[in-house]
């Protein structure tokens, strides 16, 4: 069971960092109504970039449909999304500003959370990223949300 979950948790960051890669993901389409995701960045202006975000629908039992990744105009100015599903976002930050310095590499880090969009609230992703890390919380009516993983890894 440990292997099966450990399998999920590498497809997923898989899927989740293919959007840095050559190819990027598709830009996300938001429905015409639903619940409201509106982005607040907390970056550091030292990490010269933009955190990406994109949006999955988690169907169950470990399996993702990718609806795409926000584009700048949509975190800065938030998006509509589906209501009543569970919901995977997931935001990627450039990890130049930690790793740089102690080895010369400028990488990605990708921090995912799973949560159950409800028709009438709103949302808020919190991404913080500074010297001291990052973080990724998802808010419903300003109530952080508990923390999900989808497939419990």
């Amino acid at each position: 069971m440990k292997r099966a979950l450990e399998l999920v948790a590498a497809t997923v960051a898989t899927l989740v960092i293919a959007g840095c890669g050559p190819e990027p993901l598709p830009k996300y389409s938001p429905p015409s109504n639903g619940p409201t995701l509106k982005v607040v960045q907390e970056v550091d202006t030292g990490t010269d970039n933009s955190p990406s975000v994109a949006l999955w629908v988690y169907n169950g039992n470990c399996d993702f449909t990718l609806l795409g990744e926000l584009e700048p105009s949509q975190i800065s100015g938030g998006v509509t999304i589906p209501s009543g599903k569970d919901l995977v976002v997931g935001a990627t930050f450039d990890r130049s500003l930690f790793v740089s310095m102690l080895t010369g590499n400028n990488t990605t880090l990708t921090e995912t959370r799973v949560f159950s969009s409800k028709n009438g609230a709103d949302y808020t992703l919190k991404l913080i990223y500074n010297r001291m890390g990052y973080a990724v919380d998802v808010l419903e009516n300003g109530i952080k949300l508990p923390f999900r993983r989808a497939c419990g890894y």
